[in-house]
């Protein structure tokens, strides 16, 4: 599937901060992350990474977020976001887009 530079330029992908991670309970799969967007915006962001990552792994790690994607009801709670990261072959460990130099948490990819 094509996708134009219109549709592409509807998505709000940011760098963020990972504050907090924690396992959610009742879950094998999911992981909550608090994760700080700059000017004050704290977000709770869910992903099913806990198979590969533990919080230890998560906390403090800066990358990128899909953030204006529709909020998800996960385990009772909100997710506001996506965790952006590479899918590997055979169902492997995700690999996370850091950035090379310093960004600040809120700056838009362009």
């Amino acid at each position: 599937m094509n996708v134009e530079s219109e549709d592409l330029q509807k998505l709000e992908i940011r760098a963020g901060t990972i504050i907090l991670c924690e396992n959610v309970k009742d879950s094998d799969k999911l992981l909550k992350l608090r994760v700080d967007f700059g000017s004050g915006e704290i977000r709770n962001i869910f992903t099913g990474m806990a198979r590969w990552y533990k919080p230890k792994d998560l906390t403090g790690v800066q990358t990128i977020f899909l953030t204006n994607i529709k909020p998800r009801k996960m385990m009772g709670e909100e997710s506001h976001g996506m965790i952006l990261a590479f899918d590997t072959p055979d169902n492997g460990k995700p690999v996370f887009l850091i950035p090379r130099d310093h960004a600040e948490n809120g700056w838009r990819l362009i």
